[in-house]
């Protein structure tokens, strides 16, 4: 049945604002704590979510919501468009975990805890005291800390067996992607450079450079005896880089091996050498396969997921009571 969406009176309103603040004086920075405001927001046949579950998520969602170009304008309607996506996915997990306790499959005990020493070592070291510290400063226990991990491979192992491992893409759509996207695998043509800098006003290492470069020498000696310390790497830059329209114009109008400078900028004088060029170049579809077939898989997945808790949804009683108007 669909889910029915009521009002909720929580039992702190001030809470929940001081959450919305500070939301909006970090938007960045990790949710609120679990315990600064709770109440039920959701039941998922019989299964409470509540808002501290939902709002540790919220900044991840905010920061996919910026990414994707979606951020609605000002704080608190950013907080509750992200808030709406972390309770979208955590019903899911709920009814992931459900349909999961209808089967007959069951995670080994044993994995359980090779996934939890797994997590422990490569989020902190191997240090139980530190994730002991870090659960208690946000009101955890070791224990829902691993029963956390449990479901998360529940969810992992119930989309393998019934949404990722029946996603496919064909050759036809790998190619079709490759024309749709053929800009993004197009390079303009590219300059290998090498920049350094004195002082402008040094105006006797400004001079000296000029003149030993003209004399002959090696961009790379002069550079290190009057610029000494400096990578002046630039790597390969074209027309698609950031690089200072005075130094683009200038290395565009050297040959391969050649220099050119002073270049006055911010107070100091620049000295460009162009080592090598590249023409523009388009990788082959041969070579953009596996990463295009990647992202129509992912896609796929994404939408294949979608579609399956979609008929959970349908079947399943979902009662939200948000704390505002959606």
């Amino acid at each position: 049945m669909p889910a029915m969406h009521e009002r909720m009176s929580f039992r702190a309103v001030l809470p929940l604002a001081a959450a919305l603040s500070a939301f909006a004086a970090a938007p960045a920075a990790a949710a609120p704590a679990g315990g600064l405001v709770d109440g039920q927001v959701a039941v998922v046949n019989g299964r409470a979510i509540t808002f501290s579950e939902v709002v540790r998520d919220v900044p991840l969602h905010a920061e996919a919501l910026r990414a994707e170009g979606a951020a609605p304008e000002g704080a608190e309607a950013l907080f509750r468009a992200a808030f709406r996506r972390a309770l979208d996915e955590a019903e899911e997990r709920v009814l992931v975990l459900q349909k999961y306790e209808q089967g007959e499959m069951r995670l080994p005990e044993h994995a359980v805890d090779r996934y939890a020493a797994e997590t422990l070592q490569s989020r902190y070291g191997g240090n139980l005291q530190e994730l002991q510290r870090q659960l208690a400063a946000r009101g955890e226990t070791y224990a829902e800390w691993r029963e956390g991990l449990q479901e998360r491979m529940i969810v992992m192992s119930m989309r393998q067996t019934f949404v990722d491992g029946h996603a496919a893409v064909s050759p036809n759509e790998i190619a079709a992607a490759y024309e749709a996207r053929k800009a993004e695998f197009s390079r303009p043509a590219r300059m290998h450079l090498r920049v350094v800098s004195v002082p402008a006003a040094d105006t006797n290492a400004v001079a000296a450079f000029a003149a030993r470069l003209a004399a002959g020498e090696g961009f790379g000696a002069v550079a290190a005896d009057l610029a000494p310390g400096q990578d002046g790497d630039y790597g390969f830059v074209g027309a698609d880089n950031a690089l200072a329209p005075i130094f683009m114009d200038a290395a565009s109008a050297l040959a391969d091996g050649a220099s050119a400078g002073p270049l006055e900028l911010a107070g100091k004088a620049y000295f460009l050498h162009r080592i090598e060029s590249e023409g523009a170049k388009t990788i082959p579809l041969a070579e953009a396969w596996e990463t295009l077939r990647s992202d129509l898989l992912a896609a796929r997945r994404r939408e294949l997921f979608k579609a399956w808790t979609g008929h959970l949804r349908a079947a399943a009683s979902i009662r939200e009571t948000l704390p505002w108007k959606e």
